[in-house]
């Protein structure tokens, strides 16, 4: 039995999925008894709020406890297999020069997406990002917004959540991944476009055989915003404001025109991003199969005659329930229907 045998058997979408559920509980059960927290010390100290709180230290905090320590548990157990879970594979120059512009090229169409959105939800992590900047510049807004969640993310979702899906079509593996991955934000705002960088982080996670290149592109894109918004708030510190309530300007003709010109610099950006990724796509095909090195392995467990496992476990399912409940919750019962019976009460 060769090696790639041993790690698909060993490493199932069960396991990957099981982790990644565990992952949510985590971060969910973290929500609740911070807010519990938080609420007692609001009753013993009626003057404290929770804008006393360093926003990078929320961040912070949410990364090591949410990915950081369910991940450092897990590597101890399976530290056997780290090679197979975390590859560190040298990217090479020019996978890191084509991984770059890749990451640049992508982030108008989710910029786009995002700016929908919304019109219909509140953008909960510019407020974070914002506090981020004020508080401790951009050397910490790049440390807190851009080098800690690519590595823990990535190690969480790319390394351990990506592993089980040897046996799995690539386009499957990356609707799954990139799913979990934008239901973990826990908003609507975020989901939307965390679910189309996480599917895309796993294509290059697949191509390139390295955990360095979801890394180094997640750094580009959260880099890359958090310099934006420095900058931004450094030319018009009010300017934040109003992007933040984009929504209530929607019949505004500067507001209109200024998505259609974000809709042509997303497609323009995004044909780059083609023309980029199929180089990219044939380079690492070329190279894995220089080094030896199996690219589709589903399709090599398939002609061995393997079973492909299932992909979509009960974690999966589940997932996908919690998280409608808590958007239900969220976005219609607290809003709409707690302030309606306190009226009628």
């Amino acid at each position: 039995m060769n090696d790639n045998n041993i790690i698909r058997q060993t490493f199932t979408p069960s396991n990957s999925n099981n982790f990644m559920f565990i992952l949510i509980g985590v971060g969910i059960l973290l929500q609740l008894v911070i807010g519990m927290i938080l609420g007692v010390v609001m009753i013993v100290n009626p003057e404290f709020s929770i804008g006393d709180i360093p926003f990078w230290a929320l961040i912070l905090g949410s990364q090591v406890l949410t990915f950081g320590i369910p991940c450092s548990i897990y590597l101890l157990i399976k530290r056997k297999h780290i090679k197979e879970i975390l590859p560190l594979r040298p990217l090479g120059w020019l996978n890191v020069l084509m991984i770059i512009g890749l990451s640049l090229m992508i982030q108008p169409l989710f910029m786009l997406i995002n700016a929908v959105s919304q019109l219909i939800f509140p953008n909960v992590i510019l407020d974070a990002m914002m506090g981020v900047n004020l508080e401790g510049g951009l050397w910490l807004t790049l440390l807190i917004v851009a080098v800690v969640p690519s590595i823990f993310e990535e190690v969480a979702f790319r390394g351990i959540g990506f592993v089980g899906y040897k046996s799995v079509k690539i386009s499957t593996a990356a609707i799954i991944n990139g799913l979990v991955f934008g239901i973990i934000h826990m908003n609507m705002n975020q989901f939307l476009y965390a679910f189309m960088l996480g599917a895309v982080f796993c294509y290059f996670m697949y191509y390139t055989k390295s955990l360095w290149a979801p890394i180094l592109a997640h750094f580009i894109v959260n880099g890359t915003q958090s310099f934006m918004l420095f900058i931004l708030t450094l030319i018009d510190p009010d300017a934040m404001d109003a992007t933040a309530e984009i929504n209530m300007y929607l019949g505004d003709f500067e507001t209109v025109l200024a998505f259609i010109s974000l809709g042509v610099i997303a497609l323009f950006a995004t044909g780059i991003f083609i023309a980029i990724y199929i180089p990219f796509k044939r380079y690492n095909l070329q190279r894995n199969e220089s080094e030896g090195i199996v690219t589709d392995t589903a399709a090599a467990a398939r002609e061995a005659g393997e079973q492909p496992p299932k992909a979509f476990t009960w974690a999966i399912w589940v997932t996908i329930a919690i998280f409608a409940m808590m958007m239900v919750m969220n976005y219609i019962i607290v809003p709409v229907l707690l302030p309606a019976l306190e009226t009628i009460i």
